[in-house]
């Protein structure tokens, strides 16, 4: 499916690492492991580039994105990395920094929005938080990141297992931990979405919708939850089907 949607004009491929409407996991390796085998039979200048939006991946699931295969990834860090809003990262294959440069800052910042908008180079001081990521040194020295990682499939995998086994709950987010991460998004049969969140809200339990059609609730769990907050979840979706 993958070299079907590609044309010889075809330069760049771009794909969501987790998806925030479903919670399914994109196997980067092999979307990676696919365009090699693409690019093999192209001349370097026509070759395909693999960019993945790791917004709701990046530190709920394998960090180790050389090892992957693809070629640039870019993130929002206030998600899992649980950086200052507006901060984020991009990373890229060394050779091809001589073909990208910068073009839109945070919008979290006035100054810096306007200082791209009339291409000029920001007014200083700069605020703190957008060059001290205080939330990914708390995350990286605090917690090892592939003990957070494995807290946060364990946590969100038991609340997909509880799930699966409600008959009036639609889960549609994979139960295999290849194939998912740290959200989790489901139906209960008979409410709206809107109403799934209001009714757990009201138990003190924070749930969303996607801005997406269809719409789903949706649960995640992080490295500050507990196994008692999954089941409290779990028990106040049990009563509502």
């Amino acid at each position: 499916m993958l070299r079907d949607s590609l044309s010889p004009a075809t330069r760049v491929l771009g794909v969501t690492w987790v998806h925030s409407s479903s919670g399914l996991k994109m196997p980067l390796r092999g979307l990676a492991a696919a365009l090699r085998e693409v690019n093999a039979t192209r001349a370097p200048a026509q070759r395909v580039i693999l960019v993945v939006d790791g917004a709701h991946g990046l530190g709920a699931d394998d960090p180790r994105v050389a090892e992957t295969g693809i070629d640039v990834l870019a993130a929002a860090l206030h998600k899992w990395i649980l950086a200052p809003r507006g901060t984020g990262i991009v990373w890229a294959r060394r050779e091809l920094w001589d073909h990208m440069r910068p073009v839109v800052p945070s919008f979290q910042s006035e100054e810096l929005f306007n200082a791209w908008i009339q291409q000029r180079a920001p007014r200083r001081p700069f605020p703190a938080a957008y060059f001290g990521l205080g939330g990914f040194q708390a995350y990286e020295h605090v917690w090892a990141i592939p003990a957070a990682e494995a807290r946060i499939q364990m946590l969100n995998g038991r609340l997909r297992e509880e799930l699966a086994a409600m008959p009036r709950v639609r889960l549609h987010t994979p139960r295999d931990p290849a194939l998912s991460a740290g959200i989790t998004a489901f139906e209960v049969e008979g409410l709206s979405p809107e109403a799934v969140v209001g009714k757990l809200r009201e138990r003190r339990i924070l749930a969303s919708t996607s801005p997406y059609h269809p719409t789903y609730p949706r649960v995640s769990f992080g490295i500050a939850n507990s196994e008692a907050d999954v089941d409290r979840t779990v028990a106040a979706i049990r009563a509502l089907g």
